[in-house]
C-alpha cells in the first residue's frame, strides 16, 4: 500500500488533533507525503472535531470526497456516524465507545445507541472494530490507546513503521514515553470480540 486516506473524529479534548499530529509527523519521519487538513468545533472542550488525513500522496489537496477514505476511527460513539459517508466499502471504521450524551439528549433519547452505529456501519459495508471504552487500561492516555488499536487494524501498518509512529509519540508528549508506549502496546494488542 502507497496511499492512505484516514478521517479522525470525536470532541473537544479527546485528543483527536494529537492522534493527526503524530501520524503527520511520523510520515515526515518516513519520508512520506502528509495532507492533514483540521476541522475544530467552537467550544475547546466538547465541541466536534475533525482531521482528515491523506498519506503517500502528491500534490494532491487535503480535503476527502466521499467514499475515497481507507478508515476512519472515532473517538466518541455519536461522532463515528458523521464518518460513515465518507469511508469507501469495505473501509475500516473503529470506534472508541466513549459517550459525551449532551444534556438535551438524556432524556429525549435522541443520542445513537450502539447496535444503531453498528448497523449503519454494516449497511455501509465497513468493516467495524467497537473499542468499548472500558477495555481502556488504568493509567492509559485513550487517544495513543486508540492509535495503537487503529495503527493494527487500519491498514497504517502497511504504510509506516511501528517504531517510527513510537518515535512520533515520543517526540509529542516526550515526558511520558514509557507510559504511551505502553498504551500505544495495549491498543495494538487489543483483541476484539467475534462479531
Amino acid at each position: 500500500m502507497n496511499e492512505f486516506n484516514l478521517l479522525l473524529t470525536g470532541l473537544g479534548g479527546q485528543g483527536v488533533l494529537s492522534i493527526a499530529e503524530i501520524i503527520l509527523n511520523a510520515c515526515a519521519l518516513a519520508g512520506i507525503t502528509c495532507s492533514f487538513y483540521p476541522t475544530k468545533g467552537m467550544a475547546q472542550r466538547g465541541g466536534a472535531v475533525k482531521a482528515q488525513l491523506k498519506l503517500g500522496r502528491g500534490s494532491c489537496g487535503p480535503e476527502l470526497t466521499l467514499r475515497s477514505a481507507d478508515a476512519a476511527v472515532s473517538m466518541e460513539v455519536s461522532e463515528s456516524l458523521k464518518s460513515l459517508d465518507y469511508v469507501r466499502p469495505g473501509g475500516a471504521l473503529l470506534v472508541f465507545a466513549e459517550r459525551h450524551v449532551p444534556y438535551s439528549e438524556m432524556s429525549g433519547g435522541g443520542y445513537p445507541s450502539d447496535e444503531a452505529v453498528i448497523n449503519a456501519a454494516n449497511d455501509a459495508a465497513l468493516e467495524t472494530y467497537w473499542l468499548p471504552d472500558d477495555a481502556l487500561p488504568d493509567g492509559c492516555a485513550a487517544n495513543i490507546f486508540v492509535l495503537g488499536a487503529a495503527y493494527k487494524n487500519t491498514g497504517l501498518n502497511e504504510l509506516l513503521p511501528m517504531e517510527t509512529v513510537l518515535e512520533a509519540v515520543a517526540a509529542r508528549f516526550p515526558k511520558a514515553v514509557e507510559e504511551n508506549r505502553r498504551a500505544f502496546e495495549c491498543g495494538y494488542s487489543f483483541i476484539f470480540p467475534e462479531k
